[in-house]
């Protein structure tokens, strides 16, 4: 009986130390891998802050991380409003374009004002080259990177009703929020805000290097049956090239350039400039190639 007491006793004891070494190894491995998770949650904080210091150089204003933004001022037309900001380098030597992403942080960046009186700004956004009208997706744009999306745009971000044409996009704003309609609805009576946003040094060194190979792509951003279009806003530059490949490099040494169209037949050379567009139905004839710039 006494053995059985004892043989109990120990039994139970032994079991007990070892639940507490089999405790103890979990707490300590659970420790350690909440410390491992602090320390790269630290250590990405620090690079994200490391990364973020004197992005911006006035006149630009920092809105997020690495987000840089201008106000310029004014302008009666979209056409007016690209260019305002497009001639940003050599006013300020930094390349910017016209807002078209990141547009919470963008109006942040406007001139404040006593009342809630609405406030209009131009927008990079539009559907120039397809012309779908009255659809709310595929609208498109350049963004900061120089490169060609599709900008994705909530229900709640339209006002009711919109959109009634494939024209550009502008913002109304009372600088706390903000809704889109087609610049059709512009009152114009006024002229529209403009907000400019900062292309980085090493995006434009990278598309200007003179070494840089551009590619061209007949189907770039999407493939394009109808090269004419309703659009009445003009954004494009005409030249006369002798081959396709002279056409392309007239292009290439601008910025701003999104496509081309070329004649074979009348050397005639047109860039599309700002946003890719379709040409005026004044233009319209049979022979046209079309090649997306490719950034």
């Amino acid at each position: 009986y006494l053995n059985l007491v004892f043989a109990s006793y120990f039994r139970t004891i032994y079991v007990s130390e070892l639940d507490e070494s089999i405790t103890n190894l979990w707490f300590y491995a659970i420790l350690l891998a909440m410390t491992i998770f602090v320390l790269f949650v630290i250590r990405a904080v620090i690079k994200v802050g490391s990364t973020c210091n004197q992005v911006c150089n006035a006149p630009f204003v920092e809105v997020g991380c690495g987000k840089c933004f201008l106000y310029g001022g004014t302008a009666p037309n979209i056409r007016r409003a690209h260019t305002a900001c497009h001639f940003s380098a050599e006013i300020h030597g930094a390349y910017a374009i016209l807002i078209s992403t990141d547009l919470e942080s963008a109006i942040q960046v406007l001139p404040t004002t006593t009342d809630n009186k609405t406030r209009y700004v131009w927008t990079g956004i539009n559907d120039l080259l397809l012309e779908r009208n009255q659809s709310r997706v595929g609208w498109r744009a350049v963004n900061a990177d120089l490169k060609d999306v599709v900008v994705q745009i909530p229900d709640d971000k339209w006002l009711p009703g919109e959109p009634t044409s494939g024209d550009t996009l502008m913002l109304q704003t009372d600088g706390k929020s903000y809704k889109l309609h087609t610049s059709e609805l512009f009152p114009m009576q006024y002229d529209g805000h403009v907000v400019c946003q900062l292309v980085s040094d090493a995006t434009v060194k990278r598309h200007t290097e003179s070494s840089r190979m551009t590619q061209f792509s007949k189907t770039y951003p999407v493939s394009v049956t109808e090269f004419f279009g309703d659009n009445k806003d003009h954004f494009w530059k005409m030249s006369v090239a002798k081959s396709l490949g002279e056409c392309a490099l007239t292009c290439k040494k601008m910025l701003i350039c999104r496509a081309i169209y070329f004649h074979p037949d009348d050397y005639d050379c047109i860039q599309t400039v700002y946003v890719d567009s379709r040409l005026a139905r004044s233009l319209q004839k049979t022979g046209w190639i079309r090649f997306g710039r490719i950034f």
